[in-house]
């Protein structure tokens, strides 16, 4: 019989840990507009910065050149990006390269951090680097 009530404050302390660990997850950056600085070690043009935004599974912004907007799924760090639609403007040089370039990752996104200020969306393309516009 000892050893089940002294069980019982150790399960209570797991189940506190446990609970303190989800309080503590870092919640995605929700509601913020964000401009896309570069991706891996490429910059993007000032005039062609994609943008990004996303409230309750949705994001939104532009590709340099068209806009979209399209589903998301964020649990903990990690993250995926669901069916998007986008205008359909022709663009070229930086806008279209932006766009390009921007698009294709995006695709592929599997996870995010916080850099100090910067959001950072880890792609199969290389990291999307963000600031708050």
């Amino acid at each position: 019989m000892r050893k089940a009530l002294l069980g019982v404050p150790v399960l209570g302390v797991a189940l506190l840990a446990g609970g303190a660990a989800l309080a503590d997850a870092p919640r995605f950056p929700q509601g913020v507009d964000w401009q896309v600085v570069g991706l891996g070690k490429t910059d993007f043009a000032p005039s062609a910065r994609p943008t990004l935004r996303v409230e309750r599974g949705r994001l939104s912004g532009s590709t340099g050149c068209n806009r979209y907007t399209g589903s998301i799924s964020i649990e903990g760090v990690r993250l995926s990006i669901g069916p998007m639609a986008t205008t359909k403007m022709f663009c070229t040089g930086p806008r279209g390269d932006a766009e390009r370039l921007f698009s294709g990752a995006l695709t592929t996104a599997r996870g995010w951090a916080m850099e100090g200020k910067s959001l950072i969306i880890e792609t199969g393309h290389g990291p999307l680097r963000l600031r708050r516009r």
